[in-house]
C-alpha cells in the first residue's frame, strides 16, 4: 500500500458508491502471487514525525471504514501474499475469497516486531 494505490482505491470506491448501475465490486491485485504485502516501507520512512504516521493511518482507517460500511458488497479476491495493511483491507471487505495455494499467505508481521502500525487500530 502506498499513496498511489490508496488514491486509486479511493477513486474506485467513490465511483462504485456514486454509480447505481454498479451492484458490487471485486478487489484484485495486478501483481502475480501477491494481493497486497503491506504498507510501503518507503512511504512510512518519509514520515517526519508521529503526526505524519498517524495521518496516514487515519486516512487508511477512513477508507477501510468506507469499504466496510458500503451498501454494495465488496469482495477481496486473494491470491498470494496478503499481509499487514493488505490483510486489513481484505478484512474491511464484506467477503474474502482466497486461492487454495501454498503461495497464499495471511499475516500481520507487525505483531512479530511489536509494532502498532495497524490502520484499523
Amino acid at each position: 500500500l502506498n499513496e498511489a494505490v490508496a488514491a486509486d482505491l479511493q477513486r474506485c470506491i467513490e465511483h462504485i458508491e456514486a454509480n447505481d448501475s454498479i451492484k458490487g465490486a471485486v478487489l484484485i491485485s495486478g501483481k502475480p502471487n501477491t494481493f497486497i504485502a503491506g504498507a510501503d516501507i518507503g512511504m512510512l520512512s518519509r514520515c517526519k514525525n508521529s503526526t505524519d504516521a498517524r495521518q496516514i493511518s487515519a486516512e487508511a482507517q477512513r477508507e477501510f471504514l468506507r469499504i466496510e460500511s458500503s451498501e454494495k458488497p465488496i469482495v477481496a479476491a486473494i491470491m498470494g501474499t496478503c499481509m499487514g495493511g493488505g490483510l486489513e483491507l481484505a478484512l474491511a471487505c464484506h467477503y474474502r475469497i482466497a486461492m487454495n495455494s501454498p503461495k497464499t499467505q495471511f499475516a500481520f508481521p507487525e505483531v512479530i516486531f511489536y509494532c502498532k502500525v495497524s490502520f484499523l487500530i
